[in-house]
């Protein structure tokens, strides 16, 4: 993890997912093994995918669980897409026919607003939202934010009102939270932040427990409860915390410390004077160095139950004994490349029966979505079943991939009252992300039903479908006077998926009265004359709400093989409507020069300044 650090603060969100992955053990080598005799496994026939994620304005890569509100809405984050391609927030609400209407109650523009939500939300008791973000929040850790923590409070005429409650700094205080939020009775918010803390022992801070207060003025306070130290008191917890009915708080690390060593599970107990004490209850090398991304869950025994995702993963329980001594249980164990599952990153929920319900990353049988070393399937939701001291699993669904249901489930489950499952995959639907065909489509949102056959029925709730607006956002914004956001995404435009070789398009985000954004795609690149590939630097405006920008390729064809040399571009708003370009400038590749990635910028008379990344006329190499 020490090494991990670095990278999660100075990466893209594509960057840290990967990051995040590779912690997460999917570089693993395949392994041939033998399933345990007390492993049965049960299929499930019939499916139907309820919601499909695009790679649109309506957000992909759902890597959070799910919640509920009592009127059985659905509510949910995208770690990437909405309208600046940083996260979003979603509500599907149940239609009259069997369908399910998706909502987007605020995409984050990555800025001070936060960017990169990987995490579940939380209900407080007036119907508040509350929620992290990885990255954002402010310009620290490399000036992509440290991650922030914000709240979506819901409107009387409609809409919702985010704001955030507080920007991690990247010092004491934490950086890069990944874990939800609980709440305690009095509506302090609590969690985890994977670095930040200033210990010396970890790059970048072996990670904090936080406490967030309200003010009775207004505004939040917030207080490091624990800092971990990263010497066998445990180092980068990335899962949110659980409560016991005494009010102490229980959680788990990534690491037993510097020494890279196998996680920790440890409790947090309040004492006078608002300190809390730490007590590590068990190193977990059975569980092996697991990424130990979920949450724990109690049952009414008082046991502890969770998941580790290394080397295929476990399910693990830990029982309290005399003298304060925990004992780990295994309670099933996946293996890489296994028919019943592989990667259970999501961790457990119980049902009213006792039974343990969790999904598995890889794994299955149900279809090939995976084409590395581990293996080429797609997921699974799996039921342990407890009988006397034994679990026995029973794979109640496996992901087919493709158009039809789901690929990846990455995050836990939740249960409502009809006992019915609901979670969301990463890939899968009905919007292809990929080569045309290709199983990298953009997620979905699924619900899970018991049949009366002992079967489950998988229905997709939601998938987001392209409308070919762009993909891929690499520039910053830029305001215009009025309060509309205008930006470039380096593909997409006039094709929906980033590798069937879109252009990159300019796009305009406008406030709407009553709460929300419009996005409207105002000019799409051909990769022609007109440019292709807008890249890394940002659109500026003149007085008169012309809009300037440069694009890494097209026009003069005679460079990169016939792609292009780069463009110096002018956008002009129409008096009726719309947009027109005027490339001001075809670089030809000599000493002109040639991919003008980074923008341009004015003088005080109104000239042009920018660079070009190749070209100039002296050789290199």
């Amino acid at each position: 993890m020490g090494q991990c650090g670095p990278k999660l603060r100075g990466c893209t969100p594509r960057l840290l997912m990967r990051c995040k992955r590779l912690f997460s053990g999917l570089n693993i080598a395949l392994t041939i093994v033998t399933l345990p005799l007390f492993t049965t496994m049960t299929y499930a026939r019939t499916e139907k995918v309820l919601h499909s994620f695009s790679s649109n304005q309506y957000g992909y890569l759902p890597e959070a669980a799910l919640i509920l509100d009592a009127a059985g809405n659905l509510y949910g984050t995208t770690s990437s897409g909405g309208k600046s391609n940083a996260g979003m927030v979603f509500e599907l609400t149940p239609g009259t026919t069997g369908n399910w209407v998706e909502k987007v109650l605020h995409g984050f523009v990555g800025l001070k607003d936060g960017r990169m939500p990987l995490a579940a939300l939380v209900f407080d008791a007036s119907g508040n939202l509350y929620g992290t973000t990885s990255l954002g929040g402010g310009e620290g850790c490399g000036g992509g934010g440290c991650g922030a923590v914000f709240e979506l409070s819901p409107q009387s005429g409609g809409g919702w009102t985010e704001r955030v409650i507080y920007g991690f700094k990247g010092g004491n205080d934490g950086a890069n939270p990944l874990a939800s939020l609980i709440l305690d009775a009095s509506g302090n918010l609590y969690s985890t932040t994977l670095q930040g803390g200033g210990s010396p022992n970890c790059s970048g801070g072996c990670g904090t427990v936080f406490e967030l207060s309200p003010k009775s003025g207004g505004g939040w306070t917030e207080k490091v409860l624990h800092r971990f130290s990263g010497k066998g008191s445990g180092a980068s917890p990335g899962a949110s915390l659980t409560f016991d009915s005494s009010g102490n708080l229980y959680g788990t690390t990534n690491t037993h410390g510097s020494d890279g060593g196998p996680g920790t599970a440890f409790k947090l107990t309040p004492s006078s004077g608002g300190r809390w004490t730490q007590t590590v209850l068990h190193s977990l090398p059975e569980v092996g160095k697991a990424p130990l991304y979920s949450n724990l869950v109690f049952d009414g025994a008082g046991n502890l139950y969770g998941t580790g995702a290394s080397a295929g993963g476990v399910v693990f329980q830990l029982v309290p004994g005399s003298g304060g001594v925990w004992t780990v249980n295994l309670l099933h164990s996946f293996y890489p490349g296994s028919s019943d599952g592989d990667v259970p990153l999501g961790g457990v929920i119980f049902d009213a029966a006792g039974n343990l319900y969790g999904t598995t990353q890889l794994g299955g049988t149900g279809g090939h979505c995976f084409s590395g070393g581990r293996n080429k399937f797609c997921g699974t939701v799996y039921k342990l079943t407890p009988s006397g001291s034994d679990w026995t699993e029973n794979l109640i669904y496996n992901f087919v991939g493709g158009k039809k249901d789901g690929a990846w489930p990455s995050a836990g489950l939740v249960l409502d009252l009809a006992r019915n499952l609901y979670g969301t995959t990463l890939h899968g639907g009905n919007s292809t992300c990929g080569d045309a065909g290709s199983d990298w489509s953009c997620g979905t949102v699924f619900k899970l039903t018991a049949k009366s056959d002992g079967d489950w029925a998988e229905v997709v709730l939601h998938s987001f479908e392209s409308e070919n607006d762009g993909m891929f956002p690499e520039a910053s914004l830029t305001w215009d006077a009025a309060g509309n956001l205008y930006g470039t995404t380096a593909f997409g435009g006039e094709c929906g998926s980033y590798f069937c070789g879109a252009n990159g398009a300019v796009f305009e985000l406008t406030p709407k009265s009553g709460g929300g954004w419009t996005q409207s795609r105002i000019y799409a690149f051909t990769g022609g004359a007109d440019g292709e590939l807008p890249g890394a630097g940002s659109l500026i405006l003149d007085s008169s709400g012309n809009l300037y920008g440069t694009t890494g390729q097209g026009g003069d064809l005679s460079c990169n093989g016939g792609s292009g040399c780069g463009v110096v571009f002018e956008l002009t708003p129409k008096s009726g409507g719309g947009w027109v370009e005027s490339v001001l400038y075809r670089f030809v590749g000599g000493n002109d020069g040639q991919v003008p990635y980074a923008g341009v910028i004015f003088d005080a008379s109104g000239n042009l300044y920018g660079t070009t990344g190749f070209g100039g006329g002296v050789g290199c190499g």
